[in-house]
């Protein structure tokens, strides 16, 4: 009997450390970050340094589409292994461990071609501007644009006040082109990339003031087993070493 338990435990133990091989990476469809070639496959700035981290370490992958937030819950749960573009937060590290940085990332604002010279240059400027039009500005659920809005956002309800929150940011576009909200804080690599090639985004700009500007990184389950975020690990010192995930960047950020 003591055998078959014996034999049982190491036949579950195998199969979850090959489950966990075949790494599941959380994308969108959100260019140049993520997006489908021609033939129907994944490809963009995350998935082509994602794809080069699970090569590296001899891992097979595979691309599962989920929304953001429904994403980080999965992390948490082990059910998805790694996402990208992500910012370290104390609230995520208690599920998260972390590989990288994979890149650096900057939050900028987005407006309509008429409001590209409004006088902004801090966030207490944004409230200004708010108070004066009337309107908010739009974020996205769950997302993190800089250690000094997270402070107010978290501290100070009136600062809070001004901004409205959705759960997808393709809301924010639809309501910025309607004059609903004043913008939105996105990232910049995408945003620049959509205005200059997705009709959808049409009189819409990038404003001059920078929300924040951080490293991002491999975001890694801790529900994974430890050998193969090691062979994570290993890999992405030697991405670096060989400068592979610089090589991608430009490909993208060179826009």
């Amino acid at each position: 009997m003591r055998k078959v338990l014996t034999v049982a435990v190491i036949l579950l133990l195998t199969s979850m450390l090959f489950a966990q091989s075949v790494i599941q990476i959380r994308v969108t469809h959100y260019p140049p970050q993520y997006y489908k070639d021609s033939k129907g496959n994944w490809t963009g700035l995350d998935v082509e340094l994602a794809a080069a981290l699970c090569k590296e370490a001899g891992l097979k992958y595979e691309f599962v589409h989920l929304p953001w937030s429904r994403a980080l819950s999965d992390l948490e749960s082990g059910n998805l292994h790694m996402m990208m573009n992500l910012s370290i937060t104390d609230e995520r590290s208690q599920f998260i461990q972390w590989i990288g940085p994979e890149r650096i990332n900057k939050m900028v604002i987005i407006v309509k071609k008429n409001n590209k010279r409004l006088k902004i240059s801090s966030l207490d400027d944004m409230i200004q501007i708010s108070k004066q039009f009337g309107k908010k500005w739009g974020i996205q659920a769950d997302v993190h644009y800089s250690d000094e809005f997270s402070k107010k956002m978290e501290n100070d309800s009136n600062f809070s006040s001004y901004f409205e929150e959705v759960s997808k940011a393709d809301l924010n576009v639809t309501k910025t082109q309607k004059d609903r909200i004043l913008g939105f804080i996105e990232e910049q690599v995408p945003m620049v990339y959509k205005i200059k090639n997705d009709p959808a985004f049409s009189g819409l700009v990038t404003h001059s003031f920078v929300i924040g500007e951080e490293k991002v990184y491999f975001g890694i389950s801790k529900k994974i087993s430890p050998s193969v975020f090691k062979k994570l690990k290993e890999a992405y010192d030697k991405l670096v070493r060989k400068k592979t995930l610089e090589k991608i960047q430009k490909k993208y950020t060179n826009l």
